[in-house]
C-alpha cells in the first residue's frame, strides 16, 4: 500500500503509476509536476532504472511497474521515503506507516544512542525496526515482499582534473552560469528569499543572481546584531540593492520557542532518524507573521558548497595524526561524528561495525591521505549531510514554500568531484574562485574572521584549555548563565541553557562538548520517547 500525505511546499503528483515531487532540469528547462511524472514514465519505457543517475535535480518518486514497486531518492534524499521491514507499507511519513501497520514496532537501542550521539542514524535505518528509509541516491525495489536496495551514484571523488587555475576557471565559469541559468528558469519570476549568512556559499548565490539580473530578492539574517555574520550579510544585501531583514534571536526568543506549533514543527522534520535543526524557524515564523515572506516566495540556500569544495579534508598540519587503515578511518569517523554523549562501550562497538561494514562496502584501499578522505567525505554527505543538514528544508516546507538547493546541481557536484585534491584543500580554488571572479565586482570580497581550533591537538596548552572548558560548561549547566557569548551568533549558549533545565538525564551530557545541538538532541529524545526509556536505553544492554 502506498499514503503520501506530505504536500506543503511540493505537492506530490501522480501519472498512471508513477508518484513524483520535486524538480529537475533538462536542456535548460525546469520539469516537475505532472510533466516530471511524464519523463520518468519515458525512463521506465528503456526499462534501465540506471537512467536515473543521469537526472539533474532534486526528487523523489515512487514507480509501480509490472510486479514491482520501485522507490527512488536524489542523490541526497532530499524528499525522505519510507517503507516497512517487510514491503507492505511505503510512504513519505513513518507515522503514517505506523498507523497502516496497526500494532506495536519496536526501538532499535542502538540506532536510538547513535541518533542522540550524532544527531542522525547512518544508513537506511530509522529507531524503529519495523521502518527503513530510502538512502541518498539509492533505489529499493520490492517485489512480493522481497526487497532490493541498489544505489546508482556514490559521493566518490576522482581528483583527475590537474590544470592551470586559469582553465579551472574557465571550466567553472560555464558550469557556474550553467547553474544559476537552471535555477533562475525554475522560479519562474517568484520572490527568491535567500537566508544570507557572513559565509560565501548564500554570498555566491545572490551575487549570481544580481549577474543574471534577477532582481526578485529578499534575503534575511537572524543571529545576534553586533556579529561580524549579521554585519557581513547586511553589506551583502546593501552592495546588491536587494531587501534586507533581521531577526534578533533574543533570549525571550528562545525562551517562547516551546509552544504547540514548535512541537508540531519538530515532528514533521525529524523522520525517526534525525534531531529536528532548528535554526531558522524562528526568523521565518517572524517573516511570516509580518508578511514579508508568503507560500508563492522560493527558499534558496546555499547548503553546501564547502563541502565538495574541500571543507573537510584536513589540513597540511593534521594529516600526520592519523592512521592510514581501514581501523584508522573508523575511528575517525566515529571520534569526529558520535561525542554528543557518553556512549557505552557496547554501543560504541555496535556504531563502529556499522562504520566498517560501510568503509568495506566502498572497495576503497586505504594507501593515502586521498584515499581515507575519500572515504570519509563520501560517510560525511550521504549521513551527516543529508540527513541532517540538507533535512533542514523540512523548515520551509513547515512554512508552506518551496525550495532550491543550486550548490546541488550536478554540474558543481561533478565540477569538484573530479578536482584535484591540492585545489580543493582548504576550498582552495573555490575561494580564490569567489573572490576574483564574484565578490571583487560586486565589492562584497570580505573574509570570514579565522577561528583556529584544532581539535586533533594533543599539546599540554590544548588539553588544558580543554579541561578549563569543561569546568565552565559544568558551571553553566549549574547556574543557568551564560559566561562566554563571544561567537556565539544565535545566542545558541542561551537555547542550550534552557534545554539543559528540561533535560531529566543530564548525566548523558558530555561535557566536553557542550553545544545547542547536543542539548537538542537529548532533550528531543527524551519528549519524542520518553525520558524513562533513554535512560534505561542509555544504561542497558543494547539486545535489539
Amino acid at each position: 500500500m502506498i499514503s503520501l500525505i506530505r504536500n506543503n511546499g511540493f505537492k506530490w503528483y501522480k501519472y498512471g503509476k508513477i508518484y513524483a515531487k520535486g524538480y529537475i532540469y533538462i536542456d535548460g528547462n525546469t520539469i516537475q509536476g505532472i510533466e516530471l511524472c511524464y519523463f520518468l514514465k519515458n525512463i521506465m519505457k528503456m526499462k534501465n532504472i540506471e537512467k536515473i543517475k543521469e537526472i539533474n535535480g532534486l526528487f523523489s518518486c515512487i514507480i509501480k511497474y509490472e510486479t514491482k514497486i520501485i522507490l527512488v531518492s536524489d542523490r541526497v534524499a532530499s524528499f525522505p521515503l519510507f517503507y516497512s521491514a517487510d514491503g507492505k507499507y511505503v510512504s513519505d511519513s513513518v507515522d503514517e506507516i505506523i498507523r497502516l501497520k496497526n500494532e506495536e514496532l519496536h526501538l532499535n537501542n542502538n540506532n536510538v544512542i547513535e541518533l542522540i550521539a550524532s544527531n542522525y542514524i547512518s544508513g537506511n535505518e530509522t529507531v524503529y525496526n519495523e521502518v527503513k528509509i530510502v538512502d541518498a541516491a539509492q533505489y529499493i525495489i520490492i517485489e512480493k515482499n522481497k526487497i532490493e536496495s541498489n544505489y546508482y551514484f556514490k559521493h566518490i571523488h576522482s581528483y583527475t582534473n590537474i590544470r592551470e587555475y586559469i582553465e579551472l576557471e574557465k571550466e567553472f565559469d560555464k558550469k557556474s552560469e550553467k547553474i544559476f541559468d537552471n535555477l533562475i528558469s525554475s522560479l519562474n519570476g517568484k520572490t527568491a528569499v535567500i537566508p544570507l549568512s557572513g559565509g560565501y556559499d548564500s554570498r555566491y548565490v545572490v551575487c549570481m543572481l544580481k549577474k543574471k539580473g534577477y532582481n526578485n530578492v529578499i534575503c534575511y539574517t537572524y543571529g545576534d546584531y553586533n556579529t561580524y555574520e549579521v554585519q557581513y550579510s547586511k553589506q551583502v544585501a546593501k552592495a546588491l540593492n536587494y531587501r534586507w531583514y533581521f531577526i534578533e534571536y533574543t533570549d525571550k526568543e528562545w525562551k517562547n520557542l516551546f509552544d504547540k506549533e514548535f512541537e508540531r514543527y519538530c515532528e514533521l522534520v525529524h523522520n525517526y532518524n534525525s534531531i529536528p535543526n532548528i535554526q531558522d524557524y524562528i526568523a521565518l515564523k517572524r517573516l511570516k507573521e509580518r508578511k514579508i515572506i508568503d507560500k508563492d516566495c522560493v527558499i534558496i540556500n546555499g547548503f553546501c558548497g564547502d563541502l565538495p569544495a574541500g571543507s573537510f579534508l584536513l589540513q597540511e598540519n593534521e594529516e600526520n595524526l592519523i592512521d592510514l587503515s581501514k581501523e584508522g578511518i573508523i575511528n575517525y569517523i566515529y571520534k569526529e561524528n558520535y561525542r554528543q554523549i557518553k556512549v557505552k562501550d557496547e554501543y560504541k562497538v555496535k556504531i563502529k561495525n556499522k562504520i566498517k561494514n560501510y568503509v568495506e562496502s566502498l572497495r576503497i584501499n586505504i594507501n593515502n591521505k586521498e584515499e581515507f578522505m575519500n572515504i570519509y567525505e563520501e560517510w560525511i554527505t550521504v549521513s551527516r549531510v543529508t540527513k541532517w543538514i540538507v533535512n533542514t528544508v523540512r523548515i520551509y516546507e513547515f512554512f508552506d514554500m518551496e525550495w532550491r538547493m543550486p550548490l546541488w546541481d550536478n554540474e558543481f557536484i561533478k565540477f569538484f568531484y573530479n578536482l584535484d585534491y591540492k585545489n580543493r584543500q582548504d576550498c582552495k580554488f573555490y575561494k580564490e574562485y569567489l573572490f576574483n571572479k564574484i565578490f571583487i565586482p560586486y565589492n562584497v570580497n570580505f573574509e570570514k574572521p579565522k577561528f583556529i581550533q584544532n581539535v586533533h591537538s594533543k599539546s599540554k596548552i590544548s588539553l588544558i584549555k580543554k579541561y578549563i572548558l569543561y569546568i565552565l560548561n559544568h558551571i553553566r549547566i549549574l547556574t543557568g548563565k551564560v559566561i562566554i557569548k563571544r561567537y556565539d551568533v544565535n545566542n545558541y549558549k542561551k537555547f542550550s541553557l534552557i534545554l539543559a533545565k528540561k533535560i531529566k538525564n543530564k548525566k548523558m551530557i558530555n561535557y566536553n562538548f557542550i553545544n545547542a545541538h547536543q542539548m537538542m538532541a537529548i532533550w528531543w529524545g527524551e519528549k519524542k520517547y520518553g525520558a524513562n526509556t533513554i535512560k534505561s536505553i542509555w544504561k542497558g544492554s543494547s539486545k535489539k
